[in-house]
Parts: C-alpha cells; structure tokens; sequence
C-alpha cells in the first residue's frame, strides 16, 4: 500500500532549501514518468515514520548518485507531511479509501515547497498522485 507518510507527532518545523537538484538529478531521476523512484520515495517516507534524515538515507541507499541537497527535499518533504497530515497518513495503512486524502493533503501543504526545494515543478515530479490530486 502507497502512502506518503507515517508520523507519530514529534517532528518540528521543515526547512527546505531552493534548487537543491542538479540538472542531472532531474534528467536521470525526477522525471514525472519514473515511477520506482515514485514507489521508493513512498517507501522510504513510510519506513522512516516520518523522520527526515531517515527518509534521506533511504533514498540514498537506492539513488546513490542523487546530490545530498536534492535527496534531502524529499526527506523535508516527508517531515512536512508527517508535520500536516500525520492522521490521515496513518489512516492510509489501514484504509486504501485514506491514501489518496494523505496524498492530496501532503501536496496541498508541502507541495509547493517540494517544487521549490528540488526545481522540478511538482506537476513534473515522480509521483502516482500528482495528477489525480491537483486542483482543476
């Protein structure tokens, strides 16, 4: 089951930074199409219950050649979301009905941010959710 996030609550503020991926980073990895690392991120963000450095390491493990700066994007997204919609996140594991609404509601809050961190517009960014989720 796909879901964003899992958090327990006791992640503080997020600090993303501003054209974090190199034009390689987005060429070989962040492209909209590439759903492993779409799969992976979700992973990670799940596994890592929400903690940021967690989820970093884990995308490192599986993109080692991704610069530290752009992976950490989708750590701080992971802490953003974890930080925003933590209940209906958990309710995702549970509940395949929730995914969607963890998913709509991480975009909603910490998208923008994301886009901003890595340089890819979210609408371009690996994600199952993307397109089901933005405003029309």
């Amino acid at each position: 089951m796909l879901i964003w996030i899992i958090a327990l609550g006791f992640m503080t503020g997020t600090a993303f930074a501003d054209d974090a991926c190199s034009e390689q980073d987005i060429k070989n990895h962040l492209y909209k199409e590439n759903k492993a690392f779409a799969q992976n991120w979700a992973s990670c963000g799940i596994t890592s219950m929400g903690n940021s450095d967690k989820t970093s390491c884990c995308l490192k493990d599986h993109y080692p050649a991704l610069q530290k700066q752009c992976i950490d994007c989708f750590g701080e997204f992971t802490k953003c979301t974890g930080n925003n919609c933590w209940w209906l996140c958990a309710f995702g594991l549970v509940m395949e009905s929730a995914e969607k609404k963890c998913a709509a509601c991480a975009l909603k809050s910490c998208g923008e941010a994301i886009a901003t961190c890595t340089g890819v517009p979210l609408e371009n960014l690996p994600s199952k959710y993307v397109d089901d989720t933005q405003e029309k």
